[in-house]
């Protein structure tokens, strides 16, 4: 809310990170992972991993569309480059948590490695879907307004 100066903004961005841990609790109950101190820290931190899916999207988005191209040129060109990334970083992550499913014997281990793998996936997945969906229909000024875009030169910078 604060990046993007607006409270729509925090509470689009909290759509695929509540589908996420919807998904999570309704997935452990089912398989047997008991809810207990461990298990709800791996809910929090998939939550603060995946936060950074829609805000990356939101950012690129405003970004395309404020560089003057058409809309739907804009958009895809925002889906191409953040939504690429998205499913690469969420597949890397979700992989590299993934391994600790082999680690026989430590429970907590493979409810981890079930739980954010999962997590991220679910995370970028519905970033892609259902946030964008809510970012098309809902039009929201931090993104479709048409302001300037300020773009300080690399010598402003060290000048400041």
């Amino acid at each position: 809310m604060v990046i993007f100066r607006s409270v729509l903004a925090g509470f689009l961005i909290l759509v695929p990170l509540v589908a996420t841990v919807f998904v999570n609790f309704g997935v452990m109950g089912p398989i047997g992972i008991p809810l207990n101190i461990p298990t709800l820290l791996v809910s929090a931190m998939a939550v603060g991993i995946g936060a950074d899916y829609a805000v990356y999207l939101s950012f690129r988005m405003r970004e395309e569309l404020r560089s003057g191209v058409a809309e739907a040129e804009g958009l895809r060109a925002a889906f191409l480059s953040a939504g690429k990334e998205a499913i690469f970083v969420s597949t890397a992550v979700a992989g590299g948590f993934g391994v600790l499913v082999f680690s026989w014997g430590f429970n907590m281990h493979v409810w981890m490695g079930f739980l954010i793998a999962l997590a991220m996936l679910v995370c970028s997945f519905s970033t892609l879907t259902v946030f964008a969906s809510l970012i098309l229909t809902l039009r929201p000024k931090f993104i479709f307004a048409k302001e300037p875009v300020v773009v300080l030169q690399e010598a402003e910078v060290i000048a400041q």
